[in-house]
C-alpha cells in the first residue's frame, strides 16, 4: 500500500513539474473550446502603414478615372437570312467528327449560334448532306434520290410553307479528290476535270432554286499537312482542286468560305488526323462555324470599346518605376441586341479576344475580368492589364488595344502618355 502510494507521489509530482515548464516556456495553451485550440492571430497586413502614415502606397494603387461601359447600337437584322437553312455537301458538312453531328457539327453550329441568334423566328434548319458524297453521286444517283432532288424537294416544301430558303451552304470535293490519292497524274487530272464539270453544274442548279439566296461555299482544309508541311503530291493535288472552287466560286458570285485558313497549322487539335482520321474534332467543328459566320458578311459592325479605367494623369504624364493598372469593356452588337451573356457557346455576338500593344512591342492577348467583378453586362466582357513602366524610356509611348468579334470585326483604342 505504501509502495502504491509512493508511485502516486511520484506520478503526481511529475505531472505538477510537466505543466509548470509547460506554462513557462509558453507552450501551453488554453482551448477556447472543449477540444478546439485557440485561434491564431492574423497579421494585420495595413500594421505598417498605420504605424507610418506617411509609408508610400504600392505603385499600382493608382487613383484613376473610371466611366461606365458604352453599348453599341442595335444592329439592323440581315435581310439575306430566310425562314429556313440548308446545308449540303459530304461528310463533312454532315457533322461527321462531333458527338451529335446534326446539331454539333459546323452547320448546325452555324444555324444555333449563328442564325437563330440574329433572326430567332429562322424557324428552319435541315442537314441533306450525305457522308462519302461525290460530286458525281450529289447529281445522280444509280437508286434511290440524289441529294440535288432531295434538295430541290426541300426547296418546294419551304415554299408551301411560305418561307424563303437562305442562305444554302456547300462542302463538297473531297472525297473527288480522294478516291484518286496514290494515282498517276493522268487519272488525277481527269477526276479534277470530272470535278470541276460536275462542280460548275451543281452551283447553277442550287442557284436555279434560290434566286439570288446567299450561297455559301466552302474550300476544304489539308490534314494531310500535319504530317508533311504540305510538300508532298496529295497536297500539290489538294491545293488544285481548292484552286477550281475558289475559282469557280467566284464565278457564279456566291460566297466564298475558306476552311484551310484558321485550319493550318492546327490540324493536331482540330482534326482526328493523329487517329488516321480526315474529319474534324468538336473544336474544329465549332472553328468552321466561325468561318462561316465571318463569310457571310451578316455582322459588319466592330464591338464598342470602352476604357472603363485609365491611371494616366490629365497632364498624360506618366511616373517611371510605376505600374499602372487599365481596364478595357467591350461589347459586341449582336450579343446586347438579342441579350445574349457570356457563358453561352460561341457565337454571334461573341468576342474573339482583346489584344494591347505598347508601341511597336508585340500585340499581347488580355485577361478577362471575371463577370462577378466586371462592369459589363449584355454579353460584354471587361480586361484588364497592368503596365509596367521600369523598363520604358522617357518620353512618349503609345498604348493600343483592340477588340474583336468573331465576324473579324475589330475597334481600336490608343492612349498616348508621356513618362518623365
Amino acid at each position: 500500500m505504501r509502495k502504491n502510494l509512493k508511485f502516486l507521489g511520484l506520478i503526481g509530482a511529475g505531472l505538477l513539474l510537466g505543466l509548470g515548464l509547460a506554462f513557462l516556456t509558453g507552450r501551453f495553451s488554453p482551448s477556447t473550446n472543449s477540444g478546439r485550440p485557440a485561434s491564431i492571430a492574423t497579421p494585420n497586413p495595413n500594421a505598417a502603414a498605420s504605424a507610418n502614415p506617411t509609408a508610400t502606397p504600392l505603385p499600382y494603387q493608382n487613383t484613376g478615372l473610371s466611366k461606365p461601359p458604352v453599348a453599341p447600337a442595335h444592329p439592323a437584322i440581315p435581310t439575306a437570312i430566310g425562314g429556313e437553312y440548308i446545308a449540303l455537301g459530304a461528310s463533312v458538312a454532315y457533322g461527321i467528327g462531333a458527338p451529335d453531328p446534326n446539331n454539333q457539327g459546323y452547320a448546325g453550329l452555324f444555324y444555333a449560334n449563328y442564325l437563330k441568334r440574329v433572326l430567332p423566328d429562322l424557324l428552319s434548319y435541315r442537314n441533306l448532306a450525305v457522308p462519302g458524297e461525290t460530286t458525281t453521286s450529289f447529281l445522280t444517283r444509280t437508286s434511290g434520290k440524289s441529294q440535288l432532288q432531295n434538295f430541290k424537294d426541300e426547296v418546294a416544301n419551304a415554299a408551301k410553307s411560305g418561307l424563303r430558303v437562305s442562305p444554302v451552304s456547300l462542302t463538297i470535293g473531297a472525297n473527288d479528290l480522294l478516291n484518286v490519292e496514290g494515282k498517276s497524274d493522268t487519272d488525277r487530272q481527269a477526276a479534277l476535270d470530272k470535278f470541276d464539270a460536275n462542280f460548275v453544274r451543281i452551283l447553277d442548279e442550287i442557284r436555279g432554286q434560290i434566286g439570288q439566296a446567299d450561297l455559301l461555299v466552302t474550300t476544304y482544309y489539308n490534314p494531310l499537312a500535319y504530317n508533311t508541311g504540305g510538300n508532298d503530291i496529295e497536297s500539290d493535288w489538294f491545293r488544285r482542286f481548292d484552286a477550281v472552287i475558289r475559282q469557280r466560286v467566284q464565278e457564279k458570285g456566291a460566297k466564298l468560305v475558306d476552311f484551310n485558313a484558321p485550319v493550318a497549322g492546327k490540324e493536331r487539335d482540330l482534326t482526328w488526323i493523329t487517329s488516321n482520321d480526315i474529319h474534324p474534332t468538336p473544336a474544329g467543328h465549332i472553328v468552321l462555324a466561325q468561318a462561316m459566320w465571318k463569310a457571310t458578311g451578316y455582322d459588319t459592325t466592330p464591338p464598342s470599346l470602352t476604357l472603363t479605367y485609365n491611371p494616366v494623369a490629365a497632364n498624360g504624364a506618366v511616373n517611371s518605376n510605376s505600374r499602372l493598372p487599365f481596364k478595357v469593356a467591350a461589347i459586341d452588337d449582336w450579343a446586347f441586341a438579342a441579350g445574349n451573356s457570356v457563358s453561352d457557346s460561341p457565337g454571334a455576338g461573341s468576342l474573339a479576344g482583346a489584344w494591347v500593344t505598347l508601341d511597336d512591342g508585340p500585340r499581347t492577348a488580355l485577361l478577362a475580368v471575371p463577370i462577378r467583378y466586371a462592369q459589363v453586362t449584355d454579353g460584354g466582357l471587361e480586361y484588364s492589364y497592368v503596365l509596367d513602366t521600369t523598363q520604358l524610356a522617357p518620353g512618349r509611348h503609345t498604348l493600343k488595344f483592340e477588340a474583336t468579334d468573331l465576324a473579324g470585326n475589330t475597334s481600336p483604342l490608343e492612349i498616348n502618355f508621356t513618362q518623365v
